[in-house]
């Protein structure tokens, strides 16, 4: 009972900001204003392979998914990668507020359900190079894979590992991102055998990383592999 009062009156005196404009939010970590401005993807008119926005689409695909190919079945996203959006994607990796991977987890399950998406029978998040993970001290798409996998009742499994790529990409380009993605290996003991898989990162910018995710993931001879990811980038 204390405790409570206590945080309340922390609370009145020292109300929260929102993260992405600093003005006062009643609840959560973001005020009014800027929850309103959270668009949800709409797939409609988006390439269905990537749900990428290019207007060079033909039968529904866009350009970069032609060139490429396709490992995975899909990649879905929640937000483009803007405003309030990406300011809890730097403020989760950067600035090492960590509970709002839980939040974000929050916002994916949301979309899930409004696109009515079939649940995956395994959660897995995209691996951290062990440099980088020692530097930031966590990997932000395993936070998110956890908490999206609890709240969705489905098993979490981290069997991805990542060999290489210690450097930060944030300011890359699309060429350089694409040069960096590193490799990566399925762990030994994952049993993936005809199961349905969703990959879980925090940005969507190539393409690049989750589609070396999937082609680890393969090898474990799965029934289907979707990657799942909070917001897509736009990078040249």
């Amino acid at each position: 009972m204390f405790n409570s009062f206590i945080s309340s009156c922390t609370a009145l005196l020292y109300p929260p900001l929102c993260l992405h404009c600093q003005q006062t939010a009643l609840e959560g970590f973001l005020c009014q204003t800027c929850l309103a401005q959270l668009d949800f993807i709409d797939p409609q008119g988006r390439c269905l392979f990537c749900f990428g926005a290019d207007l060079e689409r033909k039968k529904g695909i866009c350009l970069e998914c032609r060139k490429e190919g396709a490992l995975l079945d899909r990649c879905m996203g929640v937000f483009d990668f803007y405003g309030p959006v990406a300011t809890l994607v730097k403020q989760l990796k950067y600035s090492g507020q960590v509970h709002l991977a839980k939040g974000i987890a929050a916002f994916m399950v949301a979309q899930l359900v409004r696109l009515q998406i079939d649940l995956p029978d395994v959660v897995i998040p995209v691996p951290m190079p062990l440099i980088r993970r020692l530097d930031r001290g966590f990997n932000q798409s395993a936070l998110i894979g956890k908490s999206f996998a609890e709240m969705i009742q489905r098993p979490y499994l981290d069997c991805l590992q990542r060999e290489s790529n210690p450097f930060r990409q944030v300011a890359m380009n699309r060429k350089q991102r694409l040069e960096q993605v590193g490799d990566v290996v399925l762990k030994k003991g994952a049993h993936l055998r005809g199961k349905r898989l969703m990959v879980i990162d925090d940005v969507y910018t190539t393409g690049g990383t989750l589609q070396a995710c999937a082609e680890a993931l393969w090898a474990g001879f799965p029934q289907k592999i979707e990657g799942f990811v909070f917001c897509r980038g736009i990078f040249k």
